[in-house]
């Protein structure tokens, strides 16, 4: 079976278990993180050894699938 390349924007507590759950998912290759707060981003990025981007954009080229662990407020701007 061939993995989906996945992504999370947002990586405050609810994001980073998304991340953390990804990696143990079989189907399911983590490839990249993003978050505004450039120090979590490095903190968790390097935790789960994947590249982490402060521009959820540039994630686009990278995934196959995002899952979205900002504030419910921005979850349709991030959409």
């Amino acid at each position: 079976m061939r993995k989906i390349k996945v992504g999370v924007v947002g990586i405050g507590h609810l994001g980073a278990m998304h991340a953390r759950t990804y990696q143990y998912m079989p189907n399911a290759e983590l490839t990249a993180v993003s978050d505004i707060n450039p120090s979590r981003l490095k903190e968790i990025s390097k935790q789960l050894g994947v590249p982490g981007y402060l521009d959820y954009k540039q994630l686009f080229t990278k995934v196959e699938a995002i899952s979205i662990a900002v504030p419910t407020c921005l979850h349709y701007q991030v959409g």
